[in-house]
């Protein structure tokens, strides 16, 4: 969506905020193939949960901090005292849920290394290693969910992942650039 069409759409999510409009100009739908940033996407999804894309992004500094800069290895590796310390994090959303999902997820991510290679490999093979783009007129249209993120959700809930329900993994997906749903205000 280019800035004219930004600015008529006071409501759209990216017009909420500063860092909204920066994350959507300049990472939003951009195809990513960083195994870090692709799980970094995943635990601010997860953070953001039930909460806001905004706070996410306001708090993403303290989220890497407190998640060893994104460092599957070393989250994989926290136990119980990281899950009380980390409770008591000012820099994240503190809840239990949300905090167990990532060490669990970061465990599950190695598997899937192990498997795939790399989590870029895993990701990108559902759609063949290539962008899935939507044209769409109104921003209103926007999909929540879609027929690929409930597969992928699908998968990697049997991979053991948590925390990943259909409507997150499409956001995650679009956050990655595997979907680009753009608005064509073109005609």
């Amino acid at each position: 969506m280019d800035q004219a069409t930004l600015a008529a759409a006071p409501d759209f999510w990216p017009n909420r905020s500063p860092e909204l409009r920066q994350y959507y100009a300049s990472e939003w739908g951009v195809a990513s193939h960083d195994d870090r940033y692709l799980f970094e996407l995943l635990v601010l999804e997860i953070m953001a949960a039930g909460l806001s894309w905004q706070l996410a992004l306001r708090k993403r500094a303290g989220i890497n901090a407190a998640f060893a800069d994104m460092d599957v290895d070393r989250i994989a590796a926290f136990g119980t005292a990281d899950v009380e310390r980390l409770l008591q994090d000012e820099r994240i959303m503190r809840n239990r849920r949300k905090v167990t999902a990532v060490i669990t997820n970061a465990q599950a991510t190695q598997r899937l290394i192990a498997e795939w290679g790399s989590l870029d490999a895993y990701v990108w093979h559902f759609t063949g290693g290539c962008q899935q783009v939507g044209h769409w007129q109104d921003y209103h249209d926007l999909p929540r969910r879609s027929a690929l993120a409930e597969t992928v959700s699908r998968d990697l809930k049997q991979r053991g992942f948590t925390f990943v329900g259909p409507v997150l993994i499409h956001n995650y997906l679009q956050g990655a650039g595997v979907i680009d749903n753009r608005v064509d205000t073109s005609g």
